[in-house]
């Protein structure tokens, strides 16, 4: 018997870069008894899967046909609102599984509606509540989105992917008993790779090209040692605004020849640049431009899972699951030269390499598989199943304070 229905709801599944969900849904399994995706966060034209069901963009031409004479007055979000109320109705689902809280505000009036738990996961630009596009500097959030998140209704609960992410939902004054930890889970290797002397370290930078995992500052630090290893290359993959600005910067350092950019890649791509690297580094920071800091960190847990050692900032989610000269290096946000410096230490040593490596794939293995974060999510379902209810903010701050006091806090 199944103990509990949930319904997936989940934005962007088809992205490259949000392929923990799909492992999530797999974990989950029968479990999932309705699927849903966004429209709105599906390019046009892309291949919609069977097994999801899709909020619609807006209401049908004919219903705005309708509306334009008066005789329907439903709006567009009061549409996709009540849309999503009734499938999960008709699902019969007791729990509702939500990825980012910023989506989940949207449909406050649904979770309200509803008199089943509604699990959030939090993810990264969810939780900094100042982010700003990396572009063109504005803000993502509107100016009453710290309230949005403080008036969910008491039958939502919290997952923060990291300690990081915990105290940033403390700031807005979450009740802390509805805030649950749980790790990700990754692949692992069959076992922690051997690195000989004769090899010519390769490099690698896989993610998003965005400042606060600081794509520039990573081919500053490599510009200043790669003459000190002939043959050796930094892999950059990934795209983002950075892109331009991370060519000229190539250009003008005169690296065409150490450093190869490959712009976006799929996953199996990733997984083989991963297997050929033997070092994983980024320079996690938090953002000059938006604000935002490594949350989590997937993509570095992915490197340790194929046995190769990590070098970046000491930022954000990383320092859960990063120990410096245990099972990785970590350096201050913004030290060039310390990231250089690491980066030399471990490309000339063979031994080094082949130790931090091992220990990083240790970590993995024993806390960080798929199995791991399965049990997490299983864990919460039942907890959430069986607790009532409990107010979203903390009982002291109930007392009457100014949001703005709250937000600054916050930021």
């Amino acid at each position: 018997m199944n103990p509990f229905k949930i319904a997936f709801v989940g934005i962007g599944q088809n992205y490259p870069s949000h392929v923990w969900m799909g492992r999530m849904k797999q974990m989950l399994g029968d479990h999932v008894v309705l699927n849903v995706d966004d429209l709105r966060n599906t390019p046009r034209g892309s291949n919609l899967s069977d097994d999801t069901h899709y909020i619609p963009r807006k209401v049908s031409r004919a219903k705005r046909a309708m509306r334009s004479i008066g005789l329907v007055r439903q709006t567009d979000d009061a549409m996709r609102s009540q849309w999503l109320l009734n499938q999960i109705r008709e699902s019969k689902a007791s729990s509702v599984f939500v990825h980012f809280l910023d989506f989940a505000t949207k449909f406050n009036d649904v979770w309200n509606r509803l008199d089943i738990p509604i699990v959030v996961h939090c993810h990264g630009y969810d939780i900094t509540w100042d982010v700003r596009h990396h572009v063109h500097q504005t803000p993502l959030h509107p100016v009453d989105y710290p309230s949005s998140v403080r008036s969910l209704p008491d039958n939502v609960w919290f997952i923060a992917n990291s300690n990081y992410t915990r105290n940033q939902l403390l700031k807005l004054d979450i009740n802390p008993r509805k805030i649950f930890l749980k790790r990700f889970g990754v692949p692992l290797s069959n076992r922690p790779r051997v690195s000989t002397a004769s090899d010519r370290p390769q490099v690698l930078f896989l993610g998003r090209l965005v400042d606060f995992k600081g794509p520039l500052e990573t081919v500053e630090a490599f510009g200043q040692i790669a003459g000190n290893h002939p043959g050796s290359r930094l892999e950059i993959a990934g795209s983002g605004g950075l892109s331009t600005d991370l060519n000229d910067l190539i250009r003008d350092r005169n690296l065409q020849s150490a450093v190869h950019c490959h712009g976006a890649v799929d996953q199996a791509t990733g997984a083989a640049m991963r297997q050929r690297s033997a070092i994983f580094t980024a320079h996690n920071q938090t953002g000059a431009v938006t604000r935002q800091c490594e949350a989590f960190g997937v993509s570095l847990l992915e490197a340790m899972g194929e046995g190769v050692p990590v070098v970046t900032g000491r930022s954000g989610g990383i320092v859960d699951f990063i120990q410096s000269d245990q099972n990785g290096m970590l350096f201050e946000p913004g030290d060039i030269d310390s990231h250089a410096g690491m980066l030399d230490d471990l490309m000339s040593s063979a031994k080094r390499r082949e130790s931090l490596g091992a220990a990083a794939w240790e970590t993995v293995r024993d806390g960080y598989q798929s199995h791991h974060e399965k049990s997490d999510l299983l864990r919460i379902f039942r907890e959430v199943s069986d607790t009532v209810a409990a107010p979203t903010i903390a009982a002291p701050t109930i007392v009457d304070r100014p949001l703005a006091d709250v937000v600054k806090r916050a930021a």
